[in-house]
């Protein structure tokens, strides 16, 4: 499970609750067991790409259920990929689809905000700056530069090659404009992260007095970024939060299309958007690229940075209404979340709910599952994006 899509759904559940439904969150790979144990009314995914969520989708509506999903992630960031996350809208299965925004028009689409920002709701489960310093060791009183970069393709160009090949065609992925090569595309991202590296260097070289921090996608291969970043002085920041993570940074620099660099302005963090090949610029990553600064050249980004620490207030007018268009300013997903399902799912009330004895098994499994998988399989190639079910009590509880 991953950090933003956890968090949303434990706060969805505290919520849902309210409303009288019952509700687990547990692993993907407990889904066969969960349905047929709890035997739910409604399931709730985060897309209907790929053989599995279909069918899941296709178990749940032959038992009486609904579908409903929330695309935690994957929103379309540039217009090549419009089709391909749209041609979900068409499944059957589909019940509820609640979109991050209103850009979707289609009878089955409720915009109910973003629900990665949930987080940003409250300070709960944030450390402040001094807090998150003092566990990395970093001088709170002095600049702190953070990069956040995004190459998760980029380690397919040398394992992990059928893997890969697989999920691209399982999801899909090969009908998009560009992509109909996932091997092609993985050396291309390679090419583009060796030059997100160059220009980090060079800018460090340039201005080597600040503190650097770095946290790379959670699908990145870290090894090989540590050798580079200890020749820098970097920090790597492995398993910690992006909402932590920028409460420490007085500027990111960032790639076009990073989701972090939203985050950042929601919280009055100052960014550098690099833009490392032509391709990248197109829909909702074009309009964010042209807020604030950003650089398609190392000289670029090295004449920007002096300058970056004031925005002006057309830059933040125009960072306010992207936010705006594109559903970022709803914190409260869980909340929009639940009101849509509660208001737009039809319950079928011929289901039987589950006994006791059903849910003593399926809590159980999920326990089980747990302490079988508290270390993350490294064959996943997710490391990065693990949340142990622990972490779900914990935050259930705090919240």
């Amino acid at each position: 499970m991953e950090y933003n899509t956890v968090l949303h759904d434990v706060a969805s559940q505290k919520k849902l609750t309210n409303y009288g439904f019952y509700t687990v969150v547990c692993s993907f790979d407990l889904w066969q067991s969960a349905i047929q144990l709890f035997n739910p009314h409604i399931v709730v995914l985060n897309h209907l790409h790929g053989n599995r969520n279909k069918l899941i989708a296709d178990h749940v509506k032959r038992q009486g259920g609904s579908v409903v999903v929330v695309p935690n992630e994957g929103r379309p960031n540039s217009s090549v990929i419009d089709n391909w996350f749209n041609e979900q809208l068409d499944n059957p299965n589909l019940d509820l689809y609640c979109a991050w925004n209103n850009l979707i028009d289609h009878p089955k689409v409720i915009d109910t905000g973003c629900p990665r920002f949930d987080i940003y709701e409250s300070d709960i489960l944030r450390d402040t700056r001094e807090e998150f310093c003092a566990k990395y060791g970093l001088n709170s009183s002095h600049k702190i530069i953070g990069i956040t970069s995004s190459f998760p393709q980029a380690k397919f160009s040398y394992t992990h090659v059928e893997f890969n090949k697989n999920d691209w065609d399982d999801l899909n992925i090969t009908s998009i404009d560009g992509r109909e090569d996932s091997f092609g595309f993985a050396q291309s991202e390679y090419r583009n992260q060796q030059k997100f590296h160059l220009w980090i260097r060079q800018l460090i070289d340039a201005y080597p007095d600040y503190q650097y921090i770095w946290k790379p996608h959670p699908m990145e291969d870290i090894g090989a970024i540590d050798a580079y970043a200890d020749e820098l002085g970097i920090r790597i920041i492995r398993q910690d939060f992006i909402f932590n993570f920028l409460r420490a940074c007085d500027v990111l620099v960032a790639r076009i299309g990073c989701v972090t660099v939203q985050e950042a302005w929601l919280s009055n963090v100052p960014t550098i958007q690099l833009g490392l090949s032509s391709d990248e610029r197109s829909g909702a990553s074009e309009e964010a690229y042209e807020i604030g600064c950003h650089a398609d050249t190392a000289k670029q980004l090295l004449a920007v940075f002096p300058y970056v620490d004031d925005p002006g207030p057309r830059t933040i007018e125009n960072a306010y209404q992207y936010l705006n268009k594109y559903g970022y300013l709803t914190i409260d997903a869980a909340g929009e979340v639940t009101i849509a399902i509660n208001n737009e799912v039809e319950i079928n009330l011929a289901m039987s709910n589950p006994t006791t004895r059903q849910l003593s098994k399926l809590n159980k499994l999920i326990w089980e599952h747990s302490q079988a998988n508290y270390v993350p399989n490294l064959n996943t190639m997710h490391l990065g994006k693990s949340v142990v079910q622990q972490d779900v009590w914990e935050w259930s509880a705090r919240l």
